[in-house]
């Protein structure tokens, strides 16, 4: 394939693999909650029911690292037909994910086994705890990469990344990109129950988070699926 295909960046988390759903088993296995993938209001999982405080979530997030739920995420509807078919189209495909360097055994051999010489790179950038191997934020590794393009399924990514000049696909019917997931003091800090405290029990104060499409750069294009994903990609300047 020509060195000067178009490149589309792909996050892999909630994009590729169901991570957020088999997060959800595995929660629901481990403490025997009802978790299911509605719960996820917001990016960050502290901030959803369940989870408890950040430092609670961190360490039930380290153990769900080693969980089977994690290594067995199976992959997102329609994930590797179309991935096939736009690689088959003609552009080259890189992933680019928030995940540590870490987790590149596991990582790979679920790309290895649902998405099968499609691929031609795996990029990590700096994870949950600062330990990813490049540092670089997704926007300077799309820049260095040379993207045409992401298909993120985070609000806060997509943002940021348009802002750098790229289009961005926000990736998903889901609850936590229809809200910002920002990590600061205050609000930013809190777990679900304990914002819920000073919120208002029942008064599904998130809402109000709720960032409209409209109101996005106008390089951000909402995507539901992976069909969308191959309409609007067919839609770009950029095909080959």
């Amino acid at each position: 394939m020509a060195k000067t295909a178009p490149l589309i960046a792909v996050d892999f988390d909630d994009v590729l693999v169901a991570t957020n759903l088999a997060a959800a088993q595995w929660h629901n296995r481990e403490y025997g909650t009802k978790m299911a993938l509605e719960d996820f209001l917001y990016y960050h999982w502290w901030k959803n029911p369940y989870w408890g405080p950040m430092k609670e979530t961190v360490s039930k997030v380290l153990r769900f690292y080693t969980a089977e739920e994690y290594k067995q995420a199976q992959p997102v509807l329609d994930a590797p037909r179309i991935c096939k078919q736009l690689k088959a189209m003609g552009y080259r495909l890189v992933i680019v994910t928030a995940r540590s360097d870490e987790h590149r055994k596991i990582t790979e051999e679920a790309i290895n086994k649902y998405f099968p010489g499609i691929f031609d790179g795996l990029e990590f950038t700096a994870s949950i705890g600062g330990r990813g191997t490049s540092q670089l934020t997704k926007p300077q590794m799309l820049r260095q990469l040379g993207a045409s393009m992401l298909i993120d399924d985070s609000l806060d990514n997509c943002i940021d990344v348009a802002k750098s000049g790229i289009p961005v696909m926000l990736f998903g019917d889901y609850e936590w990109n229809k809200r910002k997931s920002g990590i600061g003091a205050g609000v930013e800090s809190m777990g679900f129950d304990e914002r819920e405290k000073v919120e208002g029990i029942g008064r599904r104060w998130w809402i109000r988070d709720d960032v409209a499409d409209e109101r996005l750069s106008p390089l951000v294009r909402r995507v539901r699926g992976w069909d969308d994903v191959l309409r609007a990609v067919r839609e770009t300047p950029s095909s080959p």
